[in-house]
């Protein structure tokens, strides 16, 4: 953050809330002021759910509270909570009347599940009450009688786009797009009978969708994953392995070695032989 947040950042990261509190009494400005640093939180709040939410903060809860509570922007920090998994730093947002669909159509729901924090998101939908209201959240969950909501006569509703990730909407995104971001997202989840209803309409199996910041198919993201099963389950569904060596496939079997999975190495060496 820029140079000016210093002091208060360092109070932070010291567990020092009297101090934090101190030289915002004498900065007041500093709790609603956005950093223009692009690289970093962009204002203080974020940065105390973020590093908090991390650990690197001792007992942030107090930290964020002292903030709310004196005029700080909350607008898209619960989708920052989720993010890190903040359930201590959710509920005191949630609790402070942010709602749960705060940075629509992107929420809390979307960043938890995009993220791994599966637990988080089922605890947003299952006790909080939050909606399904993507197609890349129903899918990252495995609910596929809302996939088929966003589907009319085998075809994406325009309700689905744009899509978003973590940092945005992805401009010009179209059909294919999302439909393919929703497929890999659904196989991060192991969510096997999404995914094949996903295929069926129209996801390319080897695709590397611009929705998803790794850049990679789904077949590297199982392999990176470690997982035989969800391995088997692509290459038995089309999945291709796109570098070839005197007419075999090396990719995987590179990938597999770099990471060390040995019992995979050897078994895409079978598989894909």
């Amino acid at each position: 953050m820029d140079a000016q947040f210093q002091p208060v950042i360092d109070a932070a990261y010291a567990g020092d809330f009297a101090l934090f509190k101190s030289l915002l009494e004498s900065n007041p400005e500093l709790i609603t002021e956005a950093s223009d640093d692009p690289g970093d939180s962009p204002n203080l709040i974020q940065f105390v759910i973020v590093e908090g939410g991390l650990g690197k903060i001792p007992d942030p809860a107090k930290f964020l509270t002292y903030l709310i509570e004196n005029g700080s922007t909350t607008e898209k920090q619960l989708v920052a909570a989720a993010s890190v998994n903040a359930r201590e730093l959710l509920d005191i947002l949630l609790d402070a009347g942010v709602q749960l669909d705060d940075g629509a159509p992107w929420t809390a729901v979307e960043e938890s599940l995009y993220w791994g924090h599966r637990g988080l998101a089922e605890y947003l939908l299952n006790v909080k009450g939050a909606k399904l209201n993507t197609l890349c959240a129903s899918a990252m969950i495995g609910d596929v009688e809302k996939l088929k909501k966003f589907f009319r006569n085998g075809k994406l509703v325009g309700s689905a786009l744009p899509i978003y990730f973590p940092w945005g909407e992805l401009k010009g995104s179209n059909e294919r797009d999302a439909i393919n971001q929703a497929f890999l997202l659904s196989l991060s989840h192991k969510q096997y009978e999404a995914a094949s209803y996903l295929l069926d309409r129209g996801a390319d199996i080897n695709s590397k969708p611009s929705g998803y910041h790794v850049g990679c198919s789904a077949l590297n993201q199982a392999i990176y994953l470690n997982d035989i099963e969800m391995v088997d389950w692509l290459l038995d569904r089309g999945a291709v392995d796109v570098k070839k060596d005197h007419g075999r496939s090396t990719e995987g079997i590179d990938m597999a070695k770099h990471h060390g999975f040995v019992q995979l190495e050897a078994y895409l060496k079978k598989r894909l032989a």
